[in-house]
C-alpha cells in the first residue's frame, strides 16, 4: 500500500495504479468522492496545470526534434522526388 493513501483517504489501490509509462495517476472523478471539495477542487486545478504544462513540453520537444530533422536531411526538397531534372537526360534527348 502507497505512504500516500492513509494521508489522503484514498484506497492504495487507486494511487498504486501504473497508467502509461507507470506513473500513478488518480482521474479526477476519484478524487472528488473521497476528498473534501475545497481539497478536490484546488487538487483538480494543480493536476489540470501540471497536464498542460506536461503538454507544453512534450509539444516543445516534438517540434525541437522537427527542426533537427530538417537541418540534417538537408532542408525541405525543393521539386518532387522522382521528377526530371531540367539538366537530365529528357532535355538532352530533344
Amino acid at each position: 500500500m502507497s505512504h500516500w493513501a492513509g494521508a489522503t483517504g484514498l484506497p492504495g489501490r487507486t494511487l498504486g495504479r501504473p497508467t502509461g509509462a507507470a506513473s500513478p495517476f488518480v482521474p479526477d472523478d476519484e478524487l472528488r468522492r473521497a476528498l473534501s471539495e475545497d481539497t478536490a477542487d484546488a487538487i483538480v486545478r494543480e493536476n489540470e496545470e501540471s497536464r498542460l504544462a506536461g503538454l507544453r513540453a512534450s509539444l516543445f520537444v516534438l517540434a525541437l526534434l522537427a527542426l533537427l530533422a530538417l537541418f540534417v536531411s538537408e532542408g525541405i526538397p525543393s521539386r518532387q522526388p522522382g521528377a526530371a531534372d531540367a539538366t537530365g537526360p529528357a532535355r538532352a534527348a530533344r
